[in-house]
């Protein structure tokens, strides 16, 4: 039964299919007649239903990382639109964070944080680690646009993506590393 539509396969007394959709029957045909249709059309249901941000589901936005170098290696190459960064350092990811200010740098002045002089990125969370790691981290960037509609993305997706990933130095919940 899928809960969200209310519809459900039945297989009847005789053999035949019965598709149940909001508390009625339909009769479908036997099963070897159904079989393919219903093996289409359930794989096709199973995607239907997946959230999107920015017209795109989580996994569509997962293939579009890019490796854009190390961090500690300039970043004023780095583009100045919306989106998330993933640190990686030994082929692991280590960290994933987003750089949302569309109206001042993005990406770049989020990355740039931890390699400038100042400390102010590195006070607290990964900031830290990505300071003492930035001559060996690669940075890959998920890039969702550069107005407020991509800095909003960009808030929804990041959180999916840690949970995915589980990056050590993203600290969630009460977890305590």
């Amino acid at each position: 039964m899928n809960e969200k539509l209310g519809w459900s396969f039945e297989i009847g007394s005789e053999g035949d299919v019965i598709l149940a959709l909001k508390g009625h029957l339909h009769p479908l045909g036997t099963m070897a007649e159904v079989l393919p249709y219903m093996e289409a059309f359930l794989a096709t249901a199973e995607h239907a239903f997946e959230p999107r941000f920015g017209g795109r589901t989580v996994d569509a936005w997962d293939q579009c990382w890019m490796p854009v170098g190390p961090l500690n290696g300039g970043t004023a190459s780095f583009p100045t639109t919306v989106g998330l960064y993933r640190a990686i350092l030994n082929g692991q990811i280590v960290y994933i964070g987003k750089g949302r200010e569309h109206a001042n740098g993005g990406l770049r002045k989020r990355l740039r944080d931890y390699t400038r002089s100042s400390d102010s990125a590195r006070r607290t969370g990964a900031g830290p680690r990505m300071w003492e790691n930035r001559d060996r981290i690669l940075i890959e960037l998920l890039i969702t646009g550069a107005d407020r509609a991509a800095a909003f993305v960009a808030d929804q997706i990041e959180g999916i993506f840690i949970e995915r990933y589980d990056p050590p130095w993203n600290v969630t919940g009460s977890d305590p590393r």
